[in-house]
């Protein structure tokens, strides 16, 4: 009897957490992350779209430019 219901419980509860071991992803980041704001500010609308460039293990500041 103890075998069944270890083996019942144990389906069981593979059953009730099969969402969360399949629904999880990985978000991994876009190379250029791009960016916007928007913020309504009176009767106006201010946004600014921005994208900056992925460094990748490169030395940008400093060795590009003297």
């Amino acid at each position: 009897m103890q075998k069944y219901f270890s083996a019942f419980l144990l389906v069981g509860l593979l059953v009730a957490f099969q969402n969360q071991i399949s629904g999880q992803s990985l978000n991994i980041p876009a190379p250029s992350p791009f960016q916007k704001i928007t913020q309504n500010f009176a009767t106006s609308k201010i946004s600014i779209e921005y994208s900056r460039p992925g460094v990748k293990g490169r030395s940008i500041f400093g060795a590009l430019v003297p």
